[in-house]
């Protein structure tokens, strides 16, 4: 990771005025990566598909607009804080506040964690329920958070053993394979074994979102 803080690596008042520097401002990265974004008091995936040292261009599955304020993290830990400057479509573009160092972000973009066990996916907390279903037997589970890997829920019951493959119905979306890879006291951890992808993850979220706006109208 390009920095241990929650700040992205900035590039010094000095280099901001060099050659080398303005030529990294204008230039913009294709990066295609999946992120956490944040406004007002949503959080959902969204989808990175170029940075510069200025900003970047996010495919997103909400109506975000011009002027919000939104965080992004791409990198566990590092959050970028910005401005909607346009939208079209599902795109928008977003003005950082603080111009940063794009060098050391793709490198850190590269790098592999240095725990792989944490290797697991960018993850969102959520409110949803499911049910996995193996060995004949119906599981009820309260979903706690959500990947396009797999799911950390809490259950009331015993689970299968780990590695037991089933089928994981979770609300509002369709069937996936899955298996239990860790249980402990009241939680565990459930892999798809075929990945979500992060349309249908971003607008999943937005429904739930909605959802949850709909039961407290009056």
């Amino acid at each position: 990771m390009a920095n241990s803080s929650n700040t992205p690596p900035q590039a010094s008042a000095d280099e901001s005025h060099s050659d080398a520097d303005r030529r990294s401002e204008e230039r913009a990265a294709t990066v295609l990566r999946p992120a956490l974004l944040q406004w007002e008091d949503f959080k959902t995936f969204c989808l990175v598909r170029n940075i510069s040292s200025s900003g970047l261009k996010v495919r997103v599955f909400a109506p975000v607009k011009d002027g919000a304020r939104i965080s992004i993290c791409m990198i566990d830990g590092v959050v970028f804080k910005g401005t909607v400057i346009w939208h079209e479509n599902d795109a928008i573009g977003v003005a950082f506040d603080t111009p940063i160092a794009l060098d050391d972000v793709l490198a850190a973009l590269r790098r592999p964690p240095a725990d792989t066990s944490k290797n697991r996916g960018l993850r969102l907390e959520v409110v949803s329920r499911a049910r996995f279903i193996a060995l004949g037997q119906a599981y009820d589970l309260e979903v706690l958070d959500i990947s396009s890997r797999g799911i950390k829920a809490r259950y009331a019951q015993s689970v299968p053993p780990v590695g037991e493959q089933g089928t994981l119905r979770i609300d509002d979306l369709p069937d996936r394979k899955a298996t239990p890879r860790w249980a402990r006291e009241d939680t565990a951890g459930f892999l798809f074994l075929d990945p979500l992808s992060f349309t249908d993850l971003g607008q999943w979220v937005m429904r739930q979102y909605q959802a949850g706006l709909g039961e407290q109208a009056p």
